[in-house]
């Protein structure tokens, strides 16, 4: 955004004083970053959730292979849970969160 204004502003600085730079011949140029900066201005943020953290506990049971989510206690073969970094429920399989 500020290398958008400051661009702006030595284009209309150039303007000012008579100089025409490669971007000032461009008509559209002072439009185009208007254009960009408005665009900018009026992003809405996005609707993200933060990231949930979870980890697999595998289950005293050894002979039925159960991993359960430490978020959402969704069970899940332990023989598989390498293979999952995530659980269904978004939880991102990496440690629980502090």
């Amino acid at each position: 955004m500020k290398k958008l204004q400051m661009q702006l502003l030595d284009l209309e600085a150039d303007q000012d004083k008579g100089e025409y730079s490669e971007l000032c011949e461009n008509r559209g140029a002072r439009d185009a970053l208007d254009g960009a900066i408005y665009d900018i201005r009026t992003l809405k943020p996005a609707d993200v959730q933060p990231v949930k953290h979870g980890r697999w506990i595998i289950a005293d049971d050894v002979e039925h292979f159960i991993a359960v989510c430490s978020e959402c206690g969704r069970t899940e073969d332990s023989r598989a849970i390498k293979d999952m970094p995530y659980c269904h429920c978004g939880a991102r399989m990496d440690g629980d969160s502090k």
